[in-house]
């Protein structure tokens, strides 16, 4: 969470939850002696966090939790037992010294050692490396160095030989039917804002946020009438450093999830473009699944709904010999497929039912609600599902089909602080232990 009188947005309240206990602890960064520490750093301007945290990685030896941001050149080491929070950059750890490292979001542990993890970032010369880091930030082998591009991959995750990057996240392409032209992001986001200039949307204080939106997009429709092109994932192999590309079936590939029962690996594509005040959603996301076979990925099934926008996370879980993957579109519709036709296995809408009978690309891009579920995650044993919204942490039983526990968000601490004064900023969880 961050504490709304924190101008930088940069002292994160982390927030561990104890499911056996019914307890939350709350590690508390934004304090007087933290804030003074930052003001007097010359360079203290650089800190300002301009989105979430995006992903952690917990070491169970010290009791540490390494958090990793969305675009930004720094990182936080949280030591859980005297609450400290350490603040690293590349350039900081042994080995490293390049001082305009761009990070990407998501690690995870490596798969054949998981007191390391692996890392991607890019130089100032679009230099992609690969890097395997002890989780006590002691030990650094760079593994691979590939041509990259400027923004980093959003994700690397290793498995098996494998390492899967999602490093087009952000290099979508878009074809305007009505001009039969192909146009990159950055080509069409000039376009948008000379339509955002065209119909004068912006100095019309007669219109709200979601009508401007409704005008935009129509606009939109009627003069370019926009696809998305399909996406791309890469894989490295770790034995050879060879890389390959596989297409997705929806534009923005983003995250992976393996099945390591099946050797499976499945990929979330989004379909969406980033504005100043957000993203707009232009069609609905795909979740591809593709099966391992030898130094190959093959493309096995996709799975998209109409009421699916932006799968911002997915999880695989069995249970009772069957595999499944759950997700949330936008807002809170949680689907659960079955992996083994990639159709709809069953869906519940959480807090109700925001969806029927709206048109959908409308609704999704103009609603100005601010209920949603992003972040979710699935217990070992596959029966419980746990997501995050604004009030609630909730959990859902999947084998009877319902909510089972509501948690409300509140602190249980001598400190003198108020829930009023903070907002859940969570993109990801995980299941530290």
């Amino acid at each position: 969470m961050v504490n709304k009188h924190d101008e930088l947005s940069f002292f994160i309240t982390y927030v561990i939850v104890d499911f056996t206990k019914n307890k939350m602890t709350y590690i508390f960064t934004y304090n007087d002696d933290n804030v003074k520490i930052l003001q007097e750093k010359n360079d203290s301007d650089k800190y300002k966090m301009i989105k979430c945290p995006h992903c952690a990685i917990y070491d169970d030896r010290d009791e540490s939790i390494l958090v990793f941001n969305e675009d930004e050149n720094f990182f936080a080491k949280i030591f859980m037992q005297n609450d400290e929070i350490h603040i690293y950059e590349l350039k900081d750890l042994n080995g490293l010294n390049d001082q305009n490292w761009k990070l990407s979001h998501t690690f995870y542990k490596d798969y054949e050692n998981p007191n390391y993890f692996i890392m991607s970032a890019v130089n100032s010369e679009n230099i992609l490396h690969i890097i395997r880091v002890s989780l006590n930030l002691d030990e650094i082998q760079i593994l691979f160095k590939l041509e990259g591009k400027p923004i980093p991959p959003h994700v690397i995750k290793n498995y098996q030989k494998f390492l899967f990057l999602s490093d087009e996240f952000r290099y979508s392409q878009f074809e305007l039917r009505k001009k039969d032209k192909i146009v990159t992001q950055n080509e069409f986001g000039r376009l948008y804002y000379k339509m955002t200039t065209k119909v004068n949307v912006q100095n019309d204080d007669k219109l709200d946020f979601s009508n401007r939106r409704k005008i935009l997009l129509k606009k939109l429709t009627d003069e370019l009438d926009v696809k998305c092109l399909n996406g791309r994932i890469l894989a490295v192999n770790k034995l050879t450093g060879e890389k390959k590309y596989y297409q997705t079936t929806g534009g923005s590939p983003a995250h992976f999830e393996v099945d390591e029962k099946n050797g499976c690996v499945y990929t979330s594509a989004h379909n969406f473009f980033s504005v100043q005040d957000g993203v707009l959603y232009l069609e609905p996301a795909v979740i591809d699944k593709f099966k391992i076979s030898d130094n190959e990925l093959i493309h096995e099934g996709r799975f998209t709904t109409p009421a699916g926008y932006r799968f911002t996370s997915h999880r695989i879980f069995e249970i009772e010999g069957n595999t499944y993957l759950c997700t949330f579109g936008q807002p809170n519709r949680l689907f659960i497929v079955d992996t083994n036709n990639m159709e709809l296995f069953h869906h519940e809408d959480i807090n109700g039912d925001e969806l029927s009978g709206k048109d959908l690309y409308q609704y999704i891009n103009t609603r100005e609600g601010d209920f949603e579920i992003i972040a979710l995650e699935v217990s070992k044993d596959g029966r419980y599902i746990m997501f995050i919204g604004s009030q609630y942490i909730y959990i859902y039983d999947f084998i009877e089909r319902q909510i089972c526990k509501k948690i409300a968000h509140y602190f249980e601490t001598e400190l003198d602080v108020s829930m009023k004064d903070y907002v859940i900023r969570t993109v990801h969880i995980n299941y530290l232990n």
